[in-house]
């Protein structure tokens, strides 16, 4: 059907008065669910950023519902507002979002007289809170965005257009295309198969709604609830078969998050709609019924999944006929459903079991074939992996807890600061380093350790409950069931992480996306140090059901709980005298570079500077031994030069420090948190912001003054440009943003949410 095709649907004509909506939602049995929703007002609901002066009515109104989507929420938003026209009206329902949701809505709204913002106090659920919009949206016509999803540039004008072109339409189906998380695009299913069970690919007239005086309760089945009642009472439905409406394909993780109920309600509400349902809809019904009933079997295997093939055999017996008929079901998925077979239902929908083994065998042959010394690695490993699997059996040691950092090369960063906050918080629990040889020279006294590959490391990757990293643990680490793991971080990002890295040639040459996922997967806490990061964690690493703790970075605590003493005994462990100021070279890493090669001249800042100064070289953690090679000529203390990429905790060097030099690394995240003067040393600005890919433009929101050459850099240093009042307002700007959680307490959040310890030490 193409894009200007109309289809006239059913012939039942509207009633003529026109009422608002009234919806109930199902009985709650949880403090957190709140009354139904009335007719005359919703509890709980706070209008906040509506616009001043009388409400005009407006040709299209878009709702956007937020609650746990704060990783996705800004580019959507920004995606509807980037081409509405000013006659379209954008309202937001914050329904009690429990993460940052509600916050950038705002933000990204700024003063846009186009968007209104409502806040539910208490959660309503997804169906409820889309009928809450319906109190003060002014549109002729209503669009229920997904908060997670994208629309096209051109998508409101492309749809105002349509509905504009022909006779006043009830229904406007919208074509769409679905994006998964590499960044791929495919066509959706057509625009002409309109009855299906989304509402956000359908643009409703808002008379059309309000009239039905729906009943939308609090389950799983709340747009089976308000999609269907919605065809049946349309009398003209039209397709707009341009692709408008950007889906995107996000492990089911992430959207259980805004979830509610079972999948089972979904079949259910399909259930009480065929209870009223004329013959004209009855075949659409069926068939997006059996659709949806495939989809989730695939989607929810184990207990949740049987549940719903027991439900679906059930309507099986009611619609058998019609539902081969209009479904296609095939033979083998009717035997199962005749015989009430889950096992046999699922071995139809995979091919049967032989089919799978034979390619998987195929597949292992080929990999032999090709790469024929990496089987025989793993052949020769093989002893190791068998005792890695019989641990893999035993019981799990729940006060065994497994810490690393850096790829198993340090004792150090928020790791450490929770190792050593949890001795003094939670004694009773054992934690066991993992390190490679060469590192166990490096540890401090008294702290228990395995080197990574031998047998006893894998023994304590095996029988451990918790795990504290700030990378990934290996690909062939195990998650067992009731295992917990933590993922610090080592940085708040402002170089692209995750899978925003797709398709930058730098990183598509050593990262293995879909093995990043499944590593993502494992996590079941991220720590941020501020809002922006909890944002950016998890749009960029989207596969897992992880709870984001915003607690501030566990390692910047020592910094934030300095005294003078503690920085004059630093000062003194590295030899620097009173009286100089002492300046902290710390670049970052270039993937795009052959190694470490320092964008200014050390030796030369030094001598420029004078006798006054004493320059720390830092070199990545990358290049540490590089770093000592080239920093000082070979030296590791030259003059006013002294290497110190060999320091084994960069916090030391942060207290000792009265002034970082920086281009793009995270470390002016950390060392902003002592307050003290930051310079940005950019003069590849442009070729790492196209090459490496960033999070936002830091020479616009930078800590401090920002020198695009050496000759500016030693400037600004001998003249005091640093510590003058445009210089602290920008750093204020800077901390406020990325440095307010950091007081010193956040290892003892991180702890006490872990391991849920009273004052004075005990469970």
């Amino acid at each position: 059907m193409g894009g200007n095709d109309t289809r006239e649907v059913g012939r039942r004509d509207l009633p003529g008065k026109r009422h608002c909506y009234a919806a109930k939602a199902a009985q709650y049995d949880s403090a957190c669910r709140p009354g139904p929703v009335t007719a005359h007002g919703v509890p709980g609901l706070s209008r906040i950023g509506l616009r001043k002066g009388p409400l005009l009515s407006s040709r299209l109104s878009i709702v956007v519902v937020v609650h746990s989507e704060q990783g996705f929420v800004r580019s959507c938003l920004t995606s509807v507002l980037r081409h509405a026209p000013e006659d379209v009206e954008v309202v937001v329902i914050d329904d009690a979002a429990v993460d940052h949701s509600g916050e950038i809505a705002r933000e990204v709204a700024g003063n846009d007289s186009r968007v209104r913002m409502l806040h539910l106090t208490s959660r309503h659920g997804p169906g409820p809170a889309r009928m809450a919009a319906l109190e003060v949206t002014t549109g002729d016509y209503v669009w229920f965005v997904e908060p997670t999803d994208l629309l096209a540039d051109d998508a409101v004008v492309a749809v105002l257009d349509r509905l504009a072109a022909s006779e006043p339409a009830d229904v406007l189906v919208v074509g769409h295309t679905v994006r998964d998380v590499f960044g791929s695009e495919r066509a959706g299913r057509s625009a002409t198969d309109g009855y299906t069970r989304p509402l956000w690919d359908k643009v409703i007239r808002s008379e059309v709604i309000r009239h039905l005086d729906l009943v939308i309760g609090n389950s799983a089945g709340w747009e089976v609830q308000i999609t269907w009642p919605v065809l049946r009472a349309a009398r003209r439905v039209v397709v707009l078969d341009k692709a408008t409406y950007l889906r995107r394909e996000l492990p089911r993780a992430v959207r259980a998050r805004a979830e509610v109920g079972s999948p089972v309600e979904i079949v259910q509400a399909y259930e009480q709609a065929l209870e009223d349902v004329d013959d004209v809809h009855r075949p659409a019904l069926l068939r997006a019924l059996a659709d949806d009933v495939t989809r989730l079997l695939r989607q929810f295997p184990g207990g949740r999944g049987q549940a719903v093939f027991d439900r679906f055999a059930l309507s099986w017996g009611h619609y058998q006929a019609d539902l081969t008929a209009v479904a296609g079901i095939d033979d083998a998925h009717r035997r199962a459903l005749d015989n009430r077979s889950y096992q046999a239902w699922r071995k139809a929908d995979s091919g049967g079991g032989g089919v799978q083994r034979l390619r998987r065998l195929k597949r292992a042959v080929t990999r032999t074939a090709r790469h024929p010394r990496r089987q025989a690695r793993r052949l020769r490993s093989l002893p190791v992996g068998l005792w890695y699997r019989a641990q893999l059996r035993a019981p799990l040691d729940g006060r065994l807890v497994v810490y690393a950092a850096y790829w198993y090369s340090a004792y150090s960063c928020n790791p450490r600061a929770i190792y050593e906050k949890a001795r003094e918080l939670a004694p009773w629990l054992r934690g066991v380093w993992v390190v490679k040889a060469d590192v166990v020279k490096d540890l401090p006294d008294g702290v228990d350790h395995v080197v990574a590959g031998t047998r006893d490391y894998y023994r304590l990757m095996a029988r451990a409950t918790y795990f504290v990293n700030n990378v990934n643990f290996p690909n062939d680490v195990v998650k067992r069931a009731n295992q917990v793991h933590v993922q610090t971080h080592h940085g708040t990002p402002l170089k692209t992480m995750g899978m925003d890295q797709v398709g930058s040639p730098s990183s598509t040459r050593r990262m293995n996306f879909p093995l990043l996922l499944k590593r993502v997967a494992r996590w079941d806490y991220s720590i941020s140090q501020n809002a922006f990061s909890s944002e950016y964690w998890e749009r960029v690493y989207p596969s897992g059901s992880y709870q984001s703790l915003e607690t501030g970075y566990p390692r910047n605590d020592v910094l934030a709980n300095a005294t003078p003493s503690d920085v004059a005994q630093v000062r003194a462990e590295l030899n620097l005298q009173e009286g100089k100021t002492t300046v902290l070279y710390a670049p970052t890493h270039r993937e795009y570079q052959p190694g470490f090669v320092p964008q200014l001249d050390p030796h030369g800042l030094a001598e420029a500077l004078g006798p006054d100064f004493t320059l720390l070289m830092r070199a990545h953690y990358f290049y540490r031994d590089q770093g000592q090679a080239r920093a000082s000529g070979g030296t590791p203390r030259s003059g006013r030069v002294v290497d110190v990429s060999g320091h084994p905790r960069i916090e030391d060097l942060y207290l000792a420090a009265d002034v970082l030099v920086t281009d793009y690394s995270s470390a002016m995240f950390d060392f902003a948190v002592l307050d003290r003067p930051i310079v940005i040393y950019g003069p590849d600005w442009e070729e790492y912001r196209d090459r490496r890919g960033t999070t936002f433009d830091l020479m616009a929101e930078p800590p401090g003054p920002v020198a695009l050459s050496e000759g500016d850099l030693t400037e600004f240093l001998r003249t005091g440009r640093p510590w003058d009042d445009a210089s602290n307002a920008q750093r204020q700007a800077f901390r406020d943003r990325f440095c307010s959680l950091e007081d010193g307490k956040a290892s003892d959040r991180v702890v006490r949410t872990l391991w849920p310890v009273e004052p004075g030490g005990h469970a």
